[in-house]
């Protein structure tokens, strides 16, 4: 259910040369306000994106930024777009990450794509026509025997950011092989974090509540990991995954003496129709395992 209340705190800081006649003009913003009020959210988001194609005025967007996140409590996102995937594309996630480690931040996306046609490109564009990253790779990402067994096969297009993806619009394409397509319009909102993960100790952290979960959202996962440097990449030897219940240390594992990583990451999600959009917060710290403790220690 909507709440009208912050509604109106929402309607209060739009610009102010549409305060005095906000509901007397049919204006498209003006038409997504009244669509949130009825609870249309599928055509509340069309015309923001309507108003998003004709003006990138920056008071704007943030105003249909408020409006987007507050249509989230009604079903995190489900019925922002009521149009289903073709049947041969499975399923879309849209993930963005923040990998924090010391003296260092770093920004990827991931669009990942579940196909039962082989695929030719992924692309992800910020409107007009804007590349978001040059550095970008594509590639399936499951093996043979996987591939056979679920008729289908897994995508991942990788982007390498140089700073946080900004709120705005964005034009999403998938392409087959075989000339088929599928593309819609994806509005990424501006993230505000409702629980943050910190280091504590050497091996530990905790998580930082900012404000309440939303209960129609999937709860966050956090996700443990231990890296080892092989063959001049990282291998994970050794993860955990929680949706509830989450450690906020380390346990003592049985791996040999050697340098390590220690990520621990924070997943949270919602839904632009049949598409998941994903935040991950990453957090890491380089790890010597003691030949006498038989534990990780920090470096």
């Amino acid at each position: 259910m909507i709440r009208p209340l912050i509604l109106m705190g929402a309607l209060i800081t739009a610009p102010i040369t549409h305060a005095d006649n906000w509901f007397e003009e049919t204006t498209p913003l003006n038409q997504a306000h009244q669509h949130l009020l009825k609870g249309s959210l599928s055509e509340m988001y069309s015309v923001m994106v309507e108003v998003l194609q004709r003006n990138q005025n920056q008071a704007l967007k943030e105003h249909i930024n408020d409006l987007l996140v507050q249509s989230f409590d009604a079903d995190c996102g489900k019925s922002l777009h009521n149009d289903p995937l073709p049947a041969w594309l499975r399923n879309v996630s849209i993930k963005r990450t923040s990998i924090q480690s010391p003296g260092r931040e770093s920004y990827r996306l991931f669009v990942d794509v579940t196909s039962a046609e082989p695929l030719k490109d992924v692309s992800l564009e910020r409107w007009v026509s804007s590349n978001i990253a040059a550095d970008t790779a594509f590639g399936e990402i499951n093996d043979k025997k996987t591939r056979n067994a679920n008729q289908a096969s897994d995508y991942r297009k990788t982007y390498n950011l140089n700073s946080r993806l900004p709120m705005g619009l964005y034009h999403l394409k998938v392409e087959t092989k075989d000339s088929q397509s599928y593309s819609t319009w994806v509005i990424i909102e501006e993230y505000k974090a409702k629980q943050i993960v910190r280091w504590s100790a050497k091996d530990q952290w905790s998580i930082e509540k900012n404000e309440l979960l939303n209960k129609f959202c999937p709860l966050p996962k956090l996700s443990v990991r231990v890296y080892n440097y092989q063959e001049e990449q990282y291998k994970e030897i050794w993860g955990r995954t929680y949706q509830a219940n989450y450690p906020t240390k380390l346990d003592k594992l049985d791996i040999p003496p050697d340098r390590y990583v220690l990520s621990v990451a924070l997943d949270s999600q919602r839904w632009q129709g049949p598409i998941m959009i994903e935040q991950s917060q990453i957090i890491t710290k380089t790890y010597d395992v003691s030949a006498d403790e038989g534990q990780l220690t920090e470096e």
